[in-house]
């Protein structure tokens, strides 16, 4: 962990006194399949069905993101578990020491233990209570989830809790019961903003007062104790962002980012993601929007990349963990390593 955690740093200083683009971070979807239709989605719903990356074009991936600097490899979907070459992907991950960390619905969970017990970090993705998760989810998740949770547990893998907040988790119900599982299972809460894209544009979105002033309890409750990976610069960062934009607005003019001293964006610089059909993302939030993307199949891993310093953003409220921790701020960089070494 030691000499990732020190690449990771380096690679960052050049980034921010030299401005030398690294792909610190690839967050990729190995397939766009997924067993279930989360209400907030940011997939479109008709690619749900649509093909598992092969395993010879993740290797090659993963190979030529290694070679540009990448050290953190973040898996998606769809749902990653339903990928049948999951634990070769993961082991070809772990051969060459990268951080690898997995996010899921945790449906089938028990069949992939050997393998997930390899991973630095599961994401297990949950709503709240049973009756909200399973209805934004679908039947019985919540109970899959509970088991996922123990077993993460039992076996001593590193595991969160995330939980999108949309207009029926914008409650103090929705983190009573949360933050009840977080402390009985020695873990951490993560909240974020759904990104309005596939099927969040049309379904269950929360509104803009709605976010804001859930945020506010959220900085609350982190204030008096809640387990929660979320640092009180973000959420501040979050609540400030509230105030000014609505949070399906994402992209500010600079100068209102500059006078509010937002850190500076560094998706597209040190994070990328890469969708299920070779076309490589800065974030989760240009997903599917014109001019946001590029084929590594067309351009290469490495030409892809440099195609990426062109995009046109500044900040925005979904990526505030990300650029204040790439920017140094200590708050978040302390909070950070507490999570990756789940400290609670």
């Amino acid at each position: 962990m030691l000499p990732t955690l020190l690449n990771i740093t380096a690679n960052t200083l050049k980034y921010k006194f030299f401005k030398i683009r690294v792909p610190i971070v690839l967050s990729i979807s190995i397939t766009s399949r997924c067993n279930l239709k989360c209400t907030y989605c940011y997939s479109e719903e008709d690619n749900r069905n649509a093909r598992d990356v092969s395993p010879e074009e993740i290797f090659k991936t993963i190979d030529e993101f290694y070679n540009l600097g990448t050290r953190v490899v973040m898996l998606q979907g769809g749902e990653p578990l339903i990928h049948k070459n999951l634990d070769d992907i993961v082991n070809y991950i772990k051969t060459k020491k990268m951080y690898c960390s997995i996010t899921t619905n945790s449906i089938n969970f028990e069949r992939h233990i050997n393998t997930l017990r390899k991973l630095d970090q599961v994401q297990l993705s949950i709503d709240g209570n049973k009756e909200l998760t399973d209805r934004n989810r679908g039947s019985s998740v919540y109970d899959s989830l509970l088991n996922a949770i123990k077993l993460c547990h039992g076996n001593r893998i590193p595991f969160h809790l995330h939980t999108v907040i949309t207009k029926d988790t914008t409650t103090e119900n929705t983190l009573v019961p949360l933050t009840e599982l977080a402390n009985k299972y020695k873990t951490y809460l993560n909240f974020c903003i759904p990104a309005p894209t596939g099927s969040a544009k049309d379904k269950n979105l929360a509104t803009n007062k709605q976010i804001h002033e859930f945020y506010k309890v959220i900085l609350e409750w982190k204030r008096k104790g809640m387990p929660t990976n979320n640092s009180e610069l973000g959420i501040i960062d979050v609540i400030k962002w509230g105030e000014s934009h609505s949070f399906d607005s994402f992209i500010p003019s600079r100068d209102y980012i500059q006078k509010n001293k937002y850190s500076k964006c560094v998706m597209g610089n040190l994070v990328c993601w890469l969708d299920s059909s070779s076309m490589l993302h800065p974030c989760a939030i240009r997903f599917g929007q014109k001019g946001f993307a590029y084929s590594i199949k067309e351009f290469g891993v490495k030409g892809a990349w440099e195609r990426l310093k062109n995009i046109p953003c500044h900040y925005c409220a979904n990526s505030t963990e990300f650029n204040n921790l790439f920017n140094f701020k200590i708050k978040s960089v302390i909070n950070s390593l507490k999570f990756v070494f789940n400290r609670h």
